[in-house]
């Protein structure tokens, strides 16, 4: 038997459907003009600033990195006891989340989501340089789940990307979902870079 309070929802339910279908036809062409507009202008920065970006990271990773690969896989022998996943997760993520706090202490702003942006990034080329350098299980869960899953944060990239566009700031809230996915990426291409330029 259907409670009534269920039936009441489901109603107003459907009450609502059409209102909100209506909302999403008006408002999904505008935010695609806003596409539009930012993109071509997103995609112009990007080209000028990635070549420099690339020089000065190629010049700088491959020492980096292997200082890295050194010494993360030391670190990870020394310790006498098999530790459990479970607590390598949870010291990573520990030391993921301090680093993180002082990130968007150092670089938080009401303008821009920069703190985020730049957690995501680094991030993701830091988990790239321990898959592409063929990391060991336990590495993997210290640094690439526990520390880069507690550092980087998809939730608060939406939520931001979501709060600028409602406040009015379309182009930044387009410019902030476009700018973390692509340079993601590009972060994650130069940490293969980085790996393949260290002589075996």
């Amino acid at each position: 038997m259907i409670a009534a309070g269920s039936i009441g929802s489901l109603e107003s339910l459907l009450i609502a459907l059409p209102t909100l279908g209506e909302s999403l036809l008006i408002a999904l062409p505008t935010l695609g003009e806003s596409l539009l507009i930012a993109l071509p202008t997103l995609g112009e920065s990007l080209l000028i600033a990635l070549p420099t970006l690339g020089e000065s990271l190629l010049i700088v990773l491959p020492a980096l990195v292997g200082n890295l690969l050194v010494t993360l896989p030391a670190l990870v022998e020394s310790v006498t006891l098999e530790p459990e996943p479970a607590h390598l997760v949870g010291v990573g993520g520990a030391i993921g989340a301090v680093l993180r706090h002082g990130v968007f202490l150092a670089l938080s702003s009401d303008r821009f989501p920069w703190p985020t942006l730049v957690v995501n990034v680094i991030g993701s080329f830091v988990f790239a340089v321990a898959i592409f350098a063929g990391a060991g299980e336990s590495t993997i869960q210290l640094l690439g789940i526990g520390a880069c899953g507690a550092f980087t944060t998809f939730s608060s990239f939406s939520v931001e990307t979501v709060q600028l566009y409602e406040r009015g700031d379309r182009l930044l809230a387009v410019a902030n979902a476009c700018g973390n996915l692509l340079l993601s990426i590009v972060a994650i291409g130069l940490a293969w870079l980085a790996v393949s330029a260290i002589p075996v």
